[in-house]
């Protein structure tokens, strides 16, 4: 594996987690020249091609003018706003840059197409997840958390691509991060989710294939290497051309 990929914990970022969970952004920082990278396959190289533009970054509009308060008129005090979520109450360790929705970057190739990490999960139904045994069949891994707002949005979406790619040979991971056991759980059955899903301890997965926030995406493909990676809520359009890719 390419150790360069590998991102590790650190404390002093964990003191960024909860500033930047508000966090939506979007950037170009991740997106690479994907002319060489298309594959030899024509059906797989038309439906990156779609993939690909489909992540650029929309521009943002110039602000409008703002008018100048009237000096007869006192301003009023502002009231701040209350949090949409309640704070993780559960300190964990972060992930580099982690964030309910880490700075969101284009699915892109990974040139090199390393073999995917190794790594078991124990599931919430008690069940054993080993990556080895995929024996042929992509698969799609989802990084959430269950305080994260974005995941809440975009892990209904994976479940229903999940259930109708299933016959199409391409699978689906969950993966909870940065939370506690019971706090993950909890969340997942009470959302009624099938997804095979498991809780990451120490976030070990998370770091080795590199994840820098939640929601966050890394595709393995059918011959067990890494071949697709984003991050970001990406809705379902985007993950219904992504699941098409896998499976072909």
């Amino acid at each position: 594996m390419n150790k360069n990929k590998i991102v590790l914990f650190t404390p002093l970022l964990f003191l960024l987690l909860l500033n930047s969970c508000s966090s939506n952004s979007s950037n170009g920082s991740d997106k690479i020249d994907d002319s060489d990278l298309m594959q030899s396959d024509p059906i797989k190289s038309g439906i990156l091609a779609t993939i690909i533009p489909s992540f650029e970054p929309t521009s943002t509009p110039a602000p409008s003018p703002t008018i100048a308060p009237s000096p007869t008129i006192a301003s009023s005090p502002t009231i701040a706003s209350s949090p949409t979520i309640a704070s993780n109450t559960n300190p964990t360790p972060e992930v580099k840059n982690g964030s309910t929705n880490s700075p969101s970057s284009p699915p892109y190739p990974i040139p090199d197409l390393d073999p995917a990490p190794e790594f078991t999960l124990e599931l919430f139904d008690q069940t054993q997840f080993d990556v080895l045994d995929q024996n042929g069949r992509p698969i799609l891994l989802v990084f959430w958390a269950p305080w994260c707002p974005y995941c809440h949005k975009e892990m209904p979406v994976v479940e229903s691509l999940y259930l109708e790619f299933l016959e199409s040979g391409v699978d689906v991971l969950g993966i909870a991060i940065l939370s506690e056991f019971e706090e993950a759980s909890n969340f997942y059955n009470e959302q009624k989710f099938v997804i095979p899903t498991g809780w990451d301890e120490g976030n070990l997965i998370a770091e080795k294939y590199g994840v820098e926030g939640v929601p966050s995406s890394r595709l393995i493909d059918k011959a067990g290497n890494l071949d697709l990676q984003f991050s970001g809520a990406r809705g379902e359009s985007v993950l219904r051309r992504v699941m098409l890719y896998a499976s072909q």
